[in-house]
């Protein structure tokens, strides 16, 4: 998977709010975790893009296990990118 063209707050350039993705595989959804915000789940393909009040609410995840299957990827937010955990 490929994260590009992020977008941040205005003036914060550590809070990421926005993003696209590309995968060279199909997926079925991405989830994401912003601040204070639920974990939330959005469309998958094999691309797509995303703000971080897009999606809907996924209770039964957490941060530290962000999806339901064995078959994922979690990217951090870190030193200005996101990467592979």
């Amino acid at each position: 998977m490929t994260i590009s063209d992020v977008v941040t707050k205005e003036g914060e350039p550590n809070d990421p709010i926005g993003l696209t993705w590309s995968s060279n595989v199909e997926v079925e959804y991405v989830t994401y975790k912003a601040g204070n915000l639920p974990i939330k789940e959005v469309s998958g393909g094999s691309a797509g893009s995303f703000e971080v009040t897009d999606g809907s609410d996924r209770d039964d995840l957490s941060p530290p296990n962000p999806c339901d299957t064995e078959h994922s990827v979690k990217f951090e937010w870190s030193g200005g990118g996101f990467n592979p955990e």
